[in-house]
């Protein structure tokens, strides 16, 4: 019987020290000769996957916690773009936060390159989590377009991320955007925003991909650790949050399994795989 695994990017299936790129790669490998699937559900940007070196893989991506949906061939199946009012409110009312506009290709923000690299630089979390190399990290970097005015923004929004480290203009912006009813906060960490339009989660995404391709609830198997991850977690009775997850990663999914970096998932997949 076909299964198809269901799996968180970095903290998850990816191990921050990159050591095991590798593993992961012959791990998808692995699950496309079986004749199984793989859905990768990332909040990664198109341009955040694009380093993977397994995205050409003829694999589905969830990306931006489910504002697009990508088939095997990297075509859009499902998009949907948080309102335009949002986004002008959001820059009028943030001229000098952390605050990145993301669209299908490009991510736009009204700070400079040299004031965004400083304030991630001061986000252990970013450091310890995302799971890229130096060139990488460049070449996703040449997707973003610094000092931008709103006028520049031609495509539509799909995802808004904001990094405030401070706890009290953290709960002042979380309160300001939730007085737009056509946007949701679904962070994986306390230190970021996470905006998409209402309704759009990685679950919702799984949902559109189930119905489109017409798989069954019961053969699969879903990994994660965020708490963007939670939803998804929770709807399946196959779920698995690795022990580096957040408590309510955790809370939400069927079983704890190993660290990323003991490649917990890869395992439990091989293991899955033998049934």
């Amino acid at each position: 019987m076909m299964k198809i695994f269901v799996s968180d990017l970095d903290g998850t299936l990816i191990d921050q020290s990159l050591q095991n790129n590798d593993a992961v790669k012959a791990c998808v490998q692995q699950i496309l000769h079986s004749k199984n699937e793989l859905v990768i559900a990332t909040g990664r940007s198109l341009h955040g996957i694009k380093v993977l070196n397994f995205y050409d893989a003829p694999i589905y991506f969830i990306i931006m916690n489910g504002a697009i949906l990508l088939d095997r061939n990297k075509a859009v199946l499902y998009k949907k773009a948080i309102d335009e009012q949002v986004v002008r409110a959001a820059y009028r009312r943030y001229p000098n936060d952390n605050v990145e506009y993301i669209t299908q290709n490009k991510t736009f923000m009204a700070i400079s390159k040299e004031a965004y690299l400083m304030n991630y630089g001061q986000w252990d979390v970013w450091q310890k989590k995302m799971s890229v190399n130096d060139e990488q990290f460049q070449f996703m970097l040449s997707h973003y377009v610094f000092d931008a005015d709103i006028s520049q923004i031609k495509d539509q929004v799909v995802k808004i991320n904001i990094l405030e480290m401070d706890a009290k203009k953290y709960k002042e912006k979380e309160a300001f955007f939730k007085t737009f009813d056509e946007v949701v906060n679904n962070p994986f960490d306390t230190h970021v925003l996470e905006l998409t339009a209402a309704g759009v989660t990685k679950q919702s995404a799984m949902d559109k991909l189930l119905q489109l391709t017409g798989w069954h609830k019961d053969n699969i198997y879903v990994f994660g650790d965020g708490d963007n991850d939670a939803m998804l977690l929770a709807a399946y009775d196959h779920s698995y949050a690795v022990d580096n997850a957040s408590e309510k990663a955790k809370n939400s999914a069927k079983y704890i399994i190993g660290s990323c970096k003991d490649n917990a998932v890869i395992n439990q997949i091989a293991q899955i795989m033998t049934l």
